[in-house]
């Protein structure tokens, strides 16, 4: 019995009954994939032909933009563990999907090569922070399932919401671009990107404030170099042969 009386059994299931279910966590959360993925990565090639119509862009400077958003989501993505670690999953995926819209905002309101640059890299390392520790959400909420149950939710959140993101852009991107001129194309683009991410920020806070908190496990040692040679001996293993046959010829050489 709890000191109100009531059974510890009753109170707990009462408690679990006010989380929200598997599906509605999966369906809620991959917005999150929608904007990071769908909006804030893949719109940008069909915004590009108006951005270096009106910006006189060269082919290096409209790769370099996507280069600089594929560096932040490296970058992003080495960073999200430690992240989620110390502040928390829910509150670094929350952050981190707002940090997406507001670049997306900032985006449209600039024609600075430089910004662009750096709002693209932003936009790059929020959005893998957003995908990783949603991941870590959703996997934790269905962990006590069946594996057919679970991996029918964790796929709705990896291929749906970016699906879903690539395809709202897709219809509504080429319409907004051939209804305004060139100039402004573009920077509405965003602007409508940013509004559509909005509204998928405030859909997704709630449930994934509601959600369980996933547990993460402490580091074993902080310490460099850690995991690292273990890290360069995969990255290494596809090229042991020309390795075995350089260290070869070093050692011929060396004999002579």
């Amino acid at each position: 019995m709890s000191s109100s009386g009531s059974p510890i059994w009753r109170s707990s299931s009462l408690r679990d009954a006010r989380l929200p279910s598997g599906l509605a966590i999966a369906l809620g959360l991959a917005l999150g994939p929608t904007v990071a993925i769908g909006l804030a990565r893949f719109a940008y090639a069909l915004l590009l032909p108006s951005m270096r119509a009106d910006l006189h862009w060269s082919f290096a400077t409209a790769g370099a933009m996507n280069t600089a958003n594929a560096l932040g989501y490296l970058a992003g993505a080495l960073l999200a563990a430690g992240v989620a670690r110390r502040y928390g999953t829910r509150r670094v995926f929350i952050a981190s999907l707002g940090v997406v819209v507001l670049s997306l905002l900032a985006t449209g309101g600039t024609g600075n090569t430089v910004g662009l640059v750096a709002l693209r890299a932003v936009a790059g390392a929020s959005g893998a922070i957003t995908f990783i520790t949603g991941a870590g959400i959703v996997a934790a909420a269905v962990s006590t399932m069946s594996p057919h149950r679970a991996a029918t939710l964790l796929g709705i959140y990896f291929a749906g919401g970016a699906g879903v993101g690539i395809i709202a852009s897709g219809l509504a991107i080429p319409y907004l671009l051939a209804i305004t001129s060139i100039a402004d194309g573009w920077r509405w683009g965003w602007v409508l990107l940013a509004g559509l991410g909005a509204v998928a920020f405030v859909i997704v806070a709630p449930v994934a404030m509601a959600s369980t908190e996933p547990l993460v496990p402490p580091v074993a040692d902080r310490h460099w170099p850690g995991p690292a040679p273990q890290l360069v001996a995969r990255l290494l293993w596809p090229f042991r042969g020309r390795l075995y046959r350089l260290h070869d010829l070093h050692r011929c050489f060396s004999k002579r």
